[in-house]
C-alpha cells in the first residue's frame, strides 16, 4: 500500500509540475512544442540523475517514486530514453541504432496508419 501511495504522490507532483510549465509557457508566450521538448528534456535530465545516484541503494521506493511517479506523470519521454539506455548497455552500438532507428521508423508510421485511416473513415 505504501508504494502506491507513493507512485500516487509522485505523479501528482509530476503533473502538478507539468501543468506549472504549461502555465508558465503561456504566460511567456512559448509554443506548445517548446513546452514539450523542455518538460522532457527537465525529465531525462532527471532520470538521468536519478539513476546515476543509484538510489536503490537508498530505497528502491524512492527511485519509484521518483523515476515512474514522477518523470513518469511529468512527461512523455522519460521512460522510453531509460528503456533505450538500457537496451545501450546489451547490445553493440550498431545493433543498438538500428534497434532504435526501426522502432521509432515504426512508431511514426503506426501512428500515420490510425491517424490517416481515421481521416479516411471520416
Amino acid at each position: 500500500m505504501i508504494t502506491i501511495l507513493g507512485l500516487c504522490i509522485g505523479g501528482v507532483v509530476g503533473v502538478l509540475s507539468r501543468y506549472g510549465l504549461l502555465i508558465l509557457s503561456e504566460t511567456f508566450g512559448w509554443s506548445s512544442f517548446m513546452m514539450i521538448w523542455m518538460v522532457n528534456l527537465l525529465g531525462v535530465f532527471v532520470l538521468g540523475v536519478v539513476m546515476a545516484l543509484d538510489l536503490e541503494s537508498y530505497s528502491s521506493l524512492m527511485k519509484m517514486v521518483i523515476v515512474i511517479g514522477f518523470c513518469g506523470a511529468f512527461t512523455t519521454y522519460s521512460t522510453y530514453i531509460k528503456d533505450f539506455f538500457d537496451l545501450y548497455s546489451q547490445m553493440s552500438l550498431s545493433m543498438f541504432l538500428f534497434t532504435f532507428l526501426l522502432y521509432n521508423f515504426l512508431a511514426l508510421a503506426i501512428f500515420c496508419l490510425g491517424y490517416k485511416g481515421v481521416l479516411y473513415l471520416k
